[in-house]
């Protein structure tokens, strides 16, 4: 099991105005966005339906090195040739090129390894671990698909969530106006957990296959849909009465798909080179198929572990540096979720302090939109205005 599934998936066109209502609803203490109905987030169960990915397997870890002479030696090493770099930085291969060369190898038996590592090296660039061109892929990647026979054994699905939490992190802040990474994952998981903002009905869908996000590609928007501002996106979630706690129950699943899921309610670190992001699993036990008891207080990870950036020169040894937390992922068996009631009882807790703290967190449209003109009543010079952007510190 690889990447068979992620390379059928197809195009899955977003949609900003949905992105921006979702990133308000967005936790990055909690890595959960909260609703209506409750803390929920896309976890690595989701992945494995929507990618196909792998979940258990070595943690995606090594060297980060941003000199030319790494990238050339890798490159080399592993491809044959260099391929064409970002202009900004040489650190980024660029995947037209990527392409290109591929496309052109010859069928020979290696060469048709070296086509394999360009295919899931184009994957990671415009997939999994995207960048805002989506044109580009960073080269600490390379060394993973040196050993070939070694490439499957990595968690990628956990890297690629990992990427996608720190993007929901750092789009959640008032100055970003941007956000990269997996959003095909995000879009997906979020149509198919809410259908009320789905593009197109889910009737009207293929049938549900892994990877499930391969029925969403091409699929046609309706007039209607395309139109939607953030603000009636934003309602649509304010209001939401109907959200799919079990969506994939139905699925049938591969043995070998169905072995990596046993893992998939783990409370644990997921790591990607410098990302290291918690997988909030027993925040939202409910999409497990548990009641929710309580949640208990957010998990923290030290700044200069979980603020790593990969501007300026970098020379790290990731195996070293998160050596504490690539040790606890070895030992993620250890914090699958127990089952603390009949898995039919998908009820809220009834802790009503603790549900009241969530709710008072879920402000609805109409209680935004009320304050605002509050504030817009009570200034005499300037009238106050939340962008898509910075709404998130006005609902969150």
């Amino acid at each position: 099991m690889g990447f068979y599934h992620v390379s059928r998936i197809g195009v899955i066109r977003g949609f900003y105005s949905l992105l921006a209502a979702l990133v308000e609803r967005w936790r990055p203490k909690t890595h959960t966005f909260v609703l209506p109905v409750g803390e929920v987030t896309v976890t690595l169960e989701d992945v494995a339906h929507i990618f196909g990915l792998p979940i258990d397997g070595e943690p995606m870890s090594g060297w980060i090195n941003n000199s030319s002479d790494f990238l050339q030696s890798q490159s080399i090493a592993i491809f044959g040739r260099k391929p064409e770099v970002s202009s900004s930085s040489k650190s980024y291969i660029k995947l037209g090129s990527v392409r290109r060369i591929r496309d052109a190898e010859p069928l020979d038996t290696e060469s048709i390894r070296r086509k394999v590592r360009y295919s899931i090296f184009y994957l990671l660039g415009s997939t999994l671990f995207t960048d805002k061109s989506t044109a580009y892929a960073h080269a600490k990647y390379l060394p993973l698909l040196r050993d070939f026979e070694r490439i499957h054994t990595y968690s990628w699905e956990s890297a690629c969530l990992a990427h996608l939490y720190r993007a929901l992190c750092r789009a959640s802040r008032y100055d970003t106006k941007e956000m990269d990474d997996p959003l095909n994952l995000l879009f997906v998981w979020a149509w198919e957990r809410m259908p009320c903002i789905a593009p197109i009905l889910r009737q009207t869908l293929p049938p549900a296959e892994i990877p499930v996000a391969m029925r969403w590609s091409y699929s046609e928007r309706t007039t209607a849909w395309l139109l939607k501002t953030a603000a009636r996106f934003r309602q649509d979630i304010d209001y939401i009465e109907e959200f799919e706690w079990r969506p994939f129950d139905r699925l049938i699943i591969s043995d070998e798909l169905h072995g990596h899921l046993e893992v998939c309610d783990i409370v644990a670190l997921l790591l990607s080179f410098e990302c290291v992001e918690w997988h909030p699993a027993d925040r939202v036990m409910r999409q497990f198929g548990y009641a929710q008891p309580p949640p208990r207080v957010a998990r923290d990870i030290p700044l200069d572990h979980h603020c790593i950036t990969l501007r300026g020169v970098q020379l790290h040894d990731m195996t070293v540096l998160h050596g504490v937390w690539i040790a606890k992922w070895g030992n993620k068996q250890n914090t699958r979720l127990r089952e603390t009631a009949p898995p039919s009882e998908l009820g809220l807790y009834t802790d009503n302090g603790v549900l009241g703290l969530v709710c008072g967190l879920v402000r609805t449209y109409a209680e935004i939109v009320r304050a605002r003109s509050l504030v817009s009543i009570s200034a005499t010079s300037t009238t106050a205005t939340c962008t898509s952007r910075s709404t998130s510190a006005c609902s969150v």
